[in-house]
């Protein structure tokens, strides 16, 4: 996430900005376990405009639990692409899917083929990609 966000963030002339849903580093729980909170070590990142802060603790394999910063992340994104990685993407898919949410999926590898019969875009590569959201997403009248 990182790397998207210096990305973004480097794009002369961009419109728009960085926002990080930042987890929280353990159980907030309990007001003794508030009073310490603290977000993980690396979060948010340098290229983070606009940081909102959570509670939430999980992600990863647990990212479709009611715990994880996940479900704010599709509920609040008009588009979602999902790039190669791991288990917390996996579950931002699964999310998008259930929530009904536009998603866009980059699998040059192959990593994302268990989704192939999910009824959404699945492109090989960033061109195609800028393809389908200029003519999907980015429609001008």
């Amino acid at each position: 996430m990182e790397a998207v966000s210096q990305s973004f963030a480097e794009v002369s002339g961009r419109k728009g900005n960085v926002i990080g849903i930042i987890p929280a580093s353990g159980s907030c729980e309990s007001p003794e376990m508030r009073s310490t909170y603290t977000s993980p070590k690396g979060y948010p990142n340098a290229w983070i405009d606009i940081p909102i802060y959570t509670h939430l603790p999980l992600s990863g394999v647990s990212g479709k639990e009611l715990a994880s910063r996940n479900h704010i992340i599709i509920l609040s994104s008009d588009v979602i692409i999902a790039f190669p990685g791991g288990a917390g993407t996996r579950s931002e898919i699964q999310l998008a899917l259930e929530y009904n949410k536009p998603l866009l999926i980059l699998n040059p590898d192959h990593e994302w083929d268990e989704f192939n019969d999910a009824q959404v875009p699945i492109v090989k590569n960033p061109e195609e990609a800028f393809h389908w959201l200029a003519k999907n997403v980015f429609q001008t009248s």
